[in-house]
Order: C-alpha cells, then sequence, then structure tokens
C-alpha cells in the first residue's frame, strides 16, 4: 500500500487544505435564522451524528496529515467566530483545529484564493465542500483547478476524499504533521511584531540532497528548474530557529556556481510556509554580502506559470535586477540605499 499510494502521489496533485462551508455542511440549519443555541441544541442530537462524524474525519486530516482546514462562510464573521466560541469539542470537534476564517457575502470562489492566500499556498491545493449545488458550480466555474466534490450525504463524501487518494499519504515524515504547528507559530510571531525575529542557519548541502527536495516540491517561490547535479555547482541550505531554540525546519535553498568573476545562481527556492517574514530580504543580503570584491551576481530565472511569489519578488526590487540574455538571467546589483531598504525589510538574524 505505501508504494500504491507513493505512485499514486507522484502522479497526481497532492491538496494542503480542506475548505469549509458551515451551514449545512457542518451542522444542521443556519446560524443567522436559527441562531447559535439552535445549532447547538441540533448538535447534541441524534439527527446530527453524520455532522459530527464528518468533522471527526476532517480532525484527523488535521491533526495526522497536518492538512490545513479553513471555514468558508456566508455569513458574518463575528457572529461566525461567537458561535464557534460558544460550542465545545464534542459538539464541534474541529474547535481547535481551525487555521483560517473567511466570512463574508462575497463569491466563495474569491473567498477561497483570499483563504489560499492568507495560508501561503496554491489554490490547486484546496479542497471545497458546500452542500449548496448552485455554490459547487460558482467555484467550479470560476477555480476549475479547486477540486469541488458533488455529495448527498456526509458518508458518501468520507468515502469520495478516503478513496481518491487526494491527502499526501507516503510522506508523513515529522515535518509533514508539524506543517500547522509551524504556521501557528508564524502567524503569532507576525502577530507580536510585523517582522519576527527568527534566526537562520546556513549550512553546505555537499550532495544537494536537501535542495533537489525543495525544488521539487516548490511552485510559488521557485527561480528555475535548475538542480544540483553536478560537481561544477554547490548548493547552500538554510534552516529557521526561533528564540527558544526549536528548529522549524528548511526554509530555503539556492544552488550556484562561483568563479573569480561572477557568482552565478542557478535556482533559489523557499517553502510557501515562509512567505512575508522577510527571508527573502535575509538571503538577498546574505548573497550580497559574501561575494568577492568586483564580483557579479547573477540569476537564472523562468516564468514556469505558478512561480508568482518569485516574479513578485523581482517586480519589488526591480530596481535591483536587470534582465539580460532575453529575460533568461537577471543581474543583480545593490548600492547603499538599496541594501539600507533590504535591511529594513527583514528582521532574521544569523544563528550564531
Amino acid at each position: 500500500m505505501q508504494i500504491i499510494s507513493r505512485v499514486i502521489c507522484e502522479s497526481q496533485n497532492i491538496y494542503k487544505a480542506i475548505i469549509l462551508d458551515l451551514d449545512g455542511t457542518l451542522w444542521k440549519g443556519t446560524l443567522t435564522e436559527d441562531g447559535i443555541e439552535v445549532i447547538k441544541r441540533r448538535l447534541n442530537s441524534e439527527d446530527s451524528g453524520s455532522f459530527v462524524a464528518f468533522m471527526r474525519f476532517v480532525k484527523a486530516l488535521s491533526k495526522e496529515l497536518g492538512i490545513y482546514v479553513a471555514i468558508c462562510s456566508r455569513n458574518d464573521s463575528k457572529q461566525v467566530v461567537s458561535a464557534i466560541e460558544n460550542l465545545n469539542e464534542k459538539e464541534f470537534p474541529l474547535k481547535k483545529q481551525i487555521d483560517c476564517i473567511v466570512a463574508n457575502y462575497n463569491d466563495k470562489s474569491k473567498n477561497i484564493e483570499n483563504i489560499a492566500k492568507q495560508l501561503s499556498i496554491l489554490t490547486k491545493s484546496c479542497i471545497f465542500i458546500d452542500d449548496n449545488q448552485l455554490i459547487r458550480d460558482e467555484v467550479k466555474q470560476n477555480l476549475p483547478e479547486v477540486f469541488v466534490p458533488n455529495w448527498e450525504s456526509h458518508n458518501e463524501l468520507i468515502t469520495i476524499l478516503t478513496a481518491c487518494c487526494t491527502f499526501d499519504r507516503y510522506e508523513l515524515s515529522l515535518k509533514s504533521r508539524n506543517r500547522k504547528h509551524q504556521y501557528k507559530i508564524l502567524q503569532q510571531e507576525r502577530e507580536k511584531n510585523h517582522l519576527p525575529q527568527l534566526f537562520i542557519k546556513v549550512s553546505d548541502d555537499k550532495n544537494h540532497t536537501e535542495a533537489n527536495r525543495l525544488y521539487s516540491k516548490s511552485n510559488q517561490f521557485r527561480f528555475s528548474n535548475e538542480k544540483g547535479n553536478n560537481e561544477c555547482c554547490k548548493s547552500l541550505v538554510f534552516e529557521i530557529y526561533r528564540n527558544n531554540g526549536e528548529n522549524l525546519g528548511i526554509c530555503s535553498a539556492i544552488t550556484y556556481t562561483d568563479n573569480k568573476q561572477e557568482l552565478h545562481i542557478l535556482n533559489w527556492a523557499i517553502s510557501c510556509r515562509y512567505f512575508e517574514i522577510g527571508l527573502e530580504e535575509y538571503i538577498l543580503k546574505y548573497i550580497a554580502t559574501t561575494i568577492s570584491t568586483g564580483q557579479s551576481i547573477t540569476f537564472t530565472f523562468v516564468n514556469t506559470g505558478f512561480n508568482g511569489k518569485a516574479i513578485a519578488l523581482i517586480e519589488k526590487y526591480k530596481d535591483c535586477f536587470t534582465s539580460k540574455n532575453n529575460g533568461y538571467d537577471l543581474c543583480f546589483t545593490l548600492d547603499t540605499q538599496l541594501m539600507n531598504t533590504i535591511e529594513a525589510n527583514t528582521n532574521l538574524k544569523e544563528l550564531q
């Protein structure tokens, strides 16, 4: 079964988030019309057994596989948050598993895009569950890459999600199961300070093993399709640590060639868990401060159609990047003013 699961996971899209409607999907009735007390009584009745069983199934996905859980509801946001706070875990098993809540009266396709952005994943990594066929059709039309199953009962829904092998089954390592834990840590750090103070350790990746692993998984921030596969190039990996010494894992990798005239970055990737915390700026600063006097810096860059985060960084610092070779290579130059700007946009420090 492990071999079969591995083949399936390598040949199809793997989903990282399950996005859930509330009314009619996680509980019977509507919050605005019935109120939380009626919803609460129903969740404690035998009639809601299938709703609670489905939530327990999603809870298992969250805890065991590290799947993100998000709420996408056509309700008032404050009312939704208050309602969930008024329910206990027996009534609402997902209470402590929710990573993101978006509740308003916008089209749900727009809200799913917002949720994916908050979780730093692609919309193609999302599953959307809603009991309303019209809403399912709207999402399918506007976001065809999102998996939107059709279902009549919760038992059927559980069977669909179990049978279609949509989740990563063969690589359920500690790293995979800690995905939600790492996400929550970074969210807490962001709440305390817009730029969290974390620490970076840089290590040689002599066999390019970790770098190539990250290149194979990264889509949103990857500069090219190049891999470290020869003796002429070197790879570095960047690990991220909290103040208390906790290692949050490998966050980025670069592969490069180096001679007296030029440092050429063949590829650069960042894990989606670590966007927008100043990591991009830290690595740009690291590259700029490690070159020899008079040595130039170039990057190989290929627009894959998915690496929008990398394109956004290049656009953000467009004064630093100059295109050559018809845009395939980018020259990188930092003057004092730009260096100061980059330093102001990161609070990450080197691990001593």
